[in-house]
């Protein structure tokens, strides 16, 4: 009787407990994957990620915890409904389990490392290839195997990857011996992951070459029923990814140097289609008051949200605009945009339509007007065409005046250049 009655108690404390959790706490679970996030035996949770977690729960007045377990492990807790997240899951993981990500909460650059003593053509069929262990990397490369059409770049991968056998590893570690031992031919794994492991284990970094696959952007997992519980939990959550993910994702200086080197070719096919006068600029447009300037800026915006286009149409349909849009049109696998803008920041011309008409307070315009300074900004990313863009601003010097007149930016796909040059 009394054994009955204590199996009760104990279920209902057990169901009361659950909805305590849910209603106002979150456990999420997460490999312990340094330097994004792992378990310090002194300070307990660490890593760039505890920041920017422990900041948007707060914001959003939730309690969580961070439990750590292997991967897939995490994944399947998730499905069950035993935790109710799992943290640094990729779109593809999402994808394959038919449950719900978060916006990225960070960037990972993922690259094909392979020994320095290894020619660069050393993969060959049934070579095999060790990747994290549920990173979604498998599922990508799986895609190749079944020549899926609607992956990037799927003409060169599928020749690198399309018979590779692939290994899947628990841990970084466990991934750097096996590519020491010769043990396998190369690893699939992100950049900071793998520099850590080898600052860890005082292994030189140009004990490895490395090829540039992918950039992939990581969120959390979230359970279904959890979501369904909180409806306007996942909303509020990614709210706070802007506000406490500070750092923006910059570009080495290798990299910046190959989006500088292709930039500047298109920079001089456009000078030389578009500006045979060095000081059209200056007389394009008659200079603005701000105020005035504001008013349209006002005017283009709502005109972007009503999509009845006025002022855009003017714009837009002008013969520069509509020689930008081929020239972007005719390198679009690299291009995503051009711009041009005159000496106040007022959009001159442009290929696509822009969320403004005014560009003056924008660092592509700041940093390059009047500085002369050719501009690389950080790295953003779309997340409704999951594309990776950088913008690259030069100024249109007068010939006459020397001085600025204008400002040209190029929007470029950095994964498309990254690849292909």
């Amino acid at each position: 009787m009394f054994s009955l009655l204590g199996r009760c108690i104990a279920f209902v404390l057990i169901i009361f407990t659950n909805t305590l959790l849910w209603a106002g706490s979150v456990t999420l679970s997460s490999s312990q994957i340094p330097p994004y996030l792992y378990q310090h035996k002194d300070t307990g949770v660490k890593g760039g990620i505890s920041g920017i977690l422990n900041c948007m729960f707060s914001n959003i007045d939730y309690e969580y915890r961070v439990v750590f377990k292997p991967q897939k492990r995490g994944q399947m807790e998730v499905l069950k409904g035993l935790s109710q997240g799992a943290v640094l899951e990729s779109k593809e993981v999402a994808s394959a389990l038919n449950t719900f990500l978060s916006a990225p909460l960070v960037l990972q650059k993922w690259y094909l490392y392979y020994p320095a003593d290894a020619p660069s053509t050393s993969l060959h069929p049934k070579n095999n290839i060790a990747i994290m262990r549920g990173s979604g990397a498998k599922i990508w490369l799986n895609l190749f195997k079944n020549n899926h059409e609607n992956i990037r770049d799927s003409n060169i991968w599928q020749s690198l990857f399309r018979d590779l056998n692939l290994i899947e590893i628990n841990s970084p570690k466990q991934i750097l011996l096996m590519l020491k031992n010769k043990r396998v031919s190369g690893a699939i794994i992100d950049e900071k992951v793998f520099t850590s492991v080898l600052d860890d284990e005082d292994i030189a970094r140009t004990s490895f070459q490395r090829r540039f696959i992918k950039y992939t952007p990581l969120g959390v997992l979230f359970n279904q029923k959890f979501l369904n519980d909180n409806p306007v939990f996942l909303d509020e959550f990614n709210q706070q990814i802007p506000l406490c993910t500070i750092k923006p994702t910059t570009l080495s200086h290798s990299e910046k140097n190959q989006v500088q080197g292709f930039a500047k070719k298109v920079y001089k096919n456009i000078l030389a289609e578009l500006i045979q006068d060095p000081i059209t600029l200056e007389h394009i447009l008659p200079s603005k008051d701000m105020a005035e300037i504001m008013v349209l800026d006002r005017q283009w915006r709502k005109e972007v949200e009503s999509k009845k286009y006025r002022l855009i149409a003017e714009v837009i349909n002008r013969p520069l605009s509509k020689r930008l849009t081929y020239l972007k049109n005719r390198d679009s696998k690299f291009i995503t945009e051009i711009l041009l803008m005159d000496h106040q920041g007022i959009l001159i011309a442009t290929s696509d339509i822009t969320t403004d008409y005014w560009q003056g307070d924008e660092e592509k315009f700041q940093k390059t007007f009047p500085s002369k300074e050719l501009f690389v900004s950080d790295l953003q990313y779309d997340n409704s065409t999951q594309t990776f863009q950088v913008q690259v601003s030069f100024p249109i010097i007068s010939e006459v005046s020397r001085n600025v007149t204008g400002v040209l930016t190029i929007g470029l796909d950095i994964e498309h250049i990254l690849i292909h040059h």
